[in-house]
């Protein structure tokens, strides 16, 4: 969780986001949907098993830290239903600053 934390300062800095969005999975069903794509993978997408699960447990860890700037959805979810989660949050957090 520390090393998320400083990742994310190493990359943004002093700046905090208002909102940030956390698309949550289970790590092995990611790794499993990454191996699925059927291309070759990257620097990134190649770490192991662990690494995902260190990094979800990193950001999750976050979250608890700071409730009040993250919001967590389910991943799994039907693309279509979480765009639309998604869209609801942003116009409700924002106030109209998005276009219905």
């Amino acid at each position: 969780p520390k090393v998320t934390a400083t990742v994310n300062r190493l990359a943004i800095g002093e700046t905090v986001p208002d909102l940030t969005i956390l698309l949550d999975m289970d790590a092995g069903t990611a790794f499993a949907r990454l191996a699925q794509r059927g291309r070759p993978t990257d620097r990134m997408e190649s770490e192991p098993l662990a690494f995902y699960e260190a990094v979800r447990n990193g950001y999750l860890q976050l979250a608890r830290e700071e409730p009040g700037r993250f919001v967590i959805f389910d991943a799994t979810l039907p693309a279509e239903s979480l765009a639309a989660a998604i869209r609801e949050l942003l116009l409700n957090r924002f106030h109209g600053f998005f276009a219905r």
